[in-house]
């Protein structure tokens, strides 16, 4: 059997298009595209390994590439996505040597990690010592935005075996100078654009950043949600003091499949200050309360020192059964980084933001 392995890159997605169709859904591709229009990828080309046996792909792993920080220090980490093989056969070196090439050099990644990660893959990825994250990364969390609707929804689906009811839907237009939440001379407002104010957003969280977090600049905030922000896809709630600047920020995005049911798909504030996230919650939920359908708000993941917020606002828990997300570093400073402030208020870490979650 001839054996062989290429970077995942624009010229290769044809060849694992098959593949990833058959153990993901056709769903799977937009989401690829994604991947490799990552802007990180003008600096590193390749965007995973695929695997081939007798010319026929086998195995693929996708690598997302991002800027990170420790404190001041920017570095790159490398985002595991879509690890998959072929449900007819794929040998055991041709997995590992996907698995092994898909974190390379050519990354110059000091940490890899993922956190949309199946049983299976966790099992996996637990052999080669990958460490699992945050505790809040074994359960989902959820705040009631309807009573009633909620009731009315179990009572579909438990009694009468029903589908979800359709959602009404919401504008896709924002009113930014309607505000959703107060504190003080800080405001919650619905912006449609990532513009200059979240690139001083960035350099002032940065400046005082002492733990690790993942950059949030304008290049990387457009790539991941610009086009659907702008389409109404997601909704970007952003808090603003008096004089206009920002001091934290929330995305939002209703579930495939599910429209009714909302998730946060990044949040984060100057300081990682407590008081602005529950004010960005509130705005979350007076939004989606105004001008959705919405029946749930969720939220998976976050450091444990912001969960007491998250269950102000998301008081109910569902048990995922395994713990999704996974990091591994052979750089001691990462690791004490991570170890000592990764689940702190020094750092930003152990989000949907922190992996292919929020692809």
């Amino acid at each position: 059997m001839q054996t062989e392995f290429s970077d995942f890159t624009e010229e290769t997605f044809p060849k694992i298009s098959q593949l990833v169709s058959i153990c993901f859904g056709d769903g799977i591709l937009p989401q690829l595209k994604r991947i490799l229009d990552n802007p990180v990828r003008k600096q590193i080309v390749p965007a995973g390994c695929i695997g081939f046996e007798d010319g026929k792909a086998v195995c693929f792993k996708a690598s997302i590439v991002r800027r990170m920080y420790l404190g001041q220090e920017q570095m790159f980490g490398v985002f595991a996505s879509t690890f998959c093989k072929d449900p007819d056969g794929c040998s055991l070196p041709v997995l590992f040597e996907v698995h092994e090439r898909a974190e390379g050099d050519q990354y110059q990644s000091r940490l890899c990690l993922g956190n949309t990660c199946i049983y299976v893959a966790a099992k996996f990825y637990e052999s080669f010592g990958w460490r699992p994250g945050a505790e809040s990364w074994t359960e989902m969390r959820f705040g009631i935005i309807r009573p009633i609707r909620f009731l009315w929804l179990l009572i579909r689906r438990k009694v009468f075996h029903l589908p979800q009811p359709v959602s009404h839907g919401f504008k896709h237009a924002a009113d930014e100078m309607r505000s959703y939440a107060t504190e003080g001379e800080a405001h919650v407002r619905r912006v449609m654009n990532f513009d200059s104010r979240f690139d001083d957003f960035w350099k002032r969280y940065l400046s005082k950043n002492r733990g690790i977090v993942a950059s949030r600049d304008v290049e990387t905030l457009t790539w991941l949600f610009g086009e659907d922000v702008r389409s109404g896809k997601c909704v970007l709630l952003a808090a603003f003091c008096d004089k206009n600047e920002l001091e934290g920020f929330i995305v939002l995005r209703p579930m495939r499949g599910s429209p009714d049911r909302w998730q946060i798909m990044d949040m984060i504030a100057l300081e990682n200050a407590p008081e602005r996230m529950d004010l960005l919650l509130r705005g979350a939920r007076r939004f989606l309360k105004k001008e959705t359908s919405a029946i749930t708000l969720e939220s998976t993941g976050f450091p444990d020192f912001i969960q007491p917020v998250l269950n102000k606002h998301m008081p109910h828990l569902r048990k995922t059964g395994h713990n999704r997300f996974e990091w591994i570093s052979n750089d001691p400073e990462v690791v004490r980084v991570i170890e000592q402030t990764g689940n702190t208020r020094d750092s930003w870490f152990f989000g949907p933001f922190d992996g292919d979650y929020n692809l």
